[in-house]
């Protein structure tokens, strides 16, 4: 590096012509080190350095098989985090920071896509999941779902006995029940509870985490099985290598809860993990496509539940949340329920 920094700096320099660069931070390098890649770029190219952090293990963010350790988990964050300022402030020209960050142009106002759909009255009671083992949502799902209608009403499988009172839909979203396998076993009366919602028609969308959940059992790695919800045919095996990754189009196969047939959307998934109930044409909610792969079929749909290994991003088709909406309004409204619950 201290020498092919400088074409590194000069790469991303010229790479966009419309994004100036005013300036880096070195990252992981020790004080001698910096020094080495400073007079490199001085001499190679115009970019200043405005400072530098060492490696050290003590700010660093454990991490596991899906990424970092998410905030809910991990331990001693803030003293982390007020070790890595104590450094920042050591070895980071703060001063020029500022001053470089004062001198930027303001960003454009960007209005969200949501403010054309204006949230209607009443509005329909939404089950979240929510807790150590289920906290994976695109914010700007949960934003969208909001601004269409929903009331948002957060529930733990960990630790709650029931599903709150009056809703109108679920929404199981991803995480690591994994992880919390025999806590969410031991929480008989919660999946007893959301099993026997589904099975009386109330509409529920449940993305990885969530399927992993509504399958009817979960083996981890060390062989152990675990009863979860039992809403789902077959059983969840946890694998020690990724099984699959990437964004991808999804083309919904028939309606469902979110969208009439042949709408698209676009979404992610990222696992370790595989269902044993095969996909079959039958009960697939989407013809997904990716780059460089064949079309292939996912997810699982019967009735008002859907379920499926990809995280749907609601705002590259807002359609699909609005629908959603007007999924647990037919069921509020089936229900005779006035008011918020």
């Amino acid at each position: 590096m201290a020498r092919s920094v400088a074409a590194m700096v000069k790469g991303y320099r010229d790479f966009d012509a419309d994004l100036p660069l005013a300036g880096i931070i070195l990252n992981r390098v020790s004080e001698r080190h910096a020094q080495l890649l400073r007079e490199s770029l001085r001499a190679a190219v115009d970019v200043p350095v405005l400072g530098y952090l060492p490696a050290e293990p003590a700010v660093a963010i454990p991490e596991r098989h899906l990424g970092l350790v998410p905030a809910q988990e991990a331990t001693a964050l803030t003293e982390r985090m007020d070790r890595l300022a104590r450094l920042i402030e050591t070895t980071v020209d703060l001063e020029r920071v500022a001053r470089i960050a004062r001198g930027a142009p303001a960003l454009p106002d960007v209005p969200p896509p949501w403010r054309a759909a204006p949230a209607r009255s009443p509005a329909v009671r939404l089950g979240i999941a929510k807790d150590r083992a289920f906290h994976f949502y695109y914010q700007d799902n949960l934003d969208l779902l909001s601004a269409s209608g929903a009331e948002l009403v957060e529930f733990s499988p960990l630790d709650d006995p029931r599903l709150p009172d009056a809703l109108d839909a679920l929404y199981l979203g991803g995480g690591f029940p994994e992880l919390f396998a025999s806590q969410l076993a031991r929480n008989e009366p919660l999946r007893r509870h959301i099993k026997e919602a589904v099975a009386g028609g109330l509409p529920t969308y449940a993305e990885c985490g969530g399927l992993m959940y509504l399958a009817q059992r979960l083996v981890g790695l060390d062989g152990r099985s675990h009863p979860m919800a039992g809403v789902l045919p077959g059983t969840i095996h946890m694998t020690p290598r990724l099984q699959s990754f990437g964004y991808a189009t999804l083309i919904s196969r028939r309606p469902t809860i979110l969208a009439g047939a042949q709408e698209r959307i676009k979404g992610h998934e990222f696992h370790y993990s595989r269902w044993d109930h095969p996909v079959s044409t039958r009960e697939a909610a989407y013809t997904v496509r990716r780059r460089n792969d064949p079309r292939r079929l996912e997810g699982f749909v019967r009735g008002p539940l859907l379920a499926s290994y990809i995280h749907v991003h609601f705002l590259t088709n807002v359609r699909w949340a609005q629908g959603f909406i007007a999924s647990a309004r037919r069921w509020r409204q089936r229900h005779h329920r006035r008011g918020g619950g």
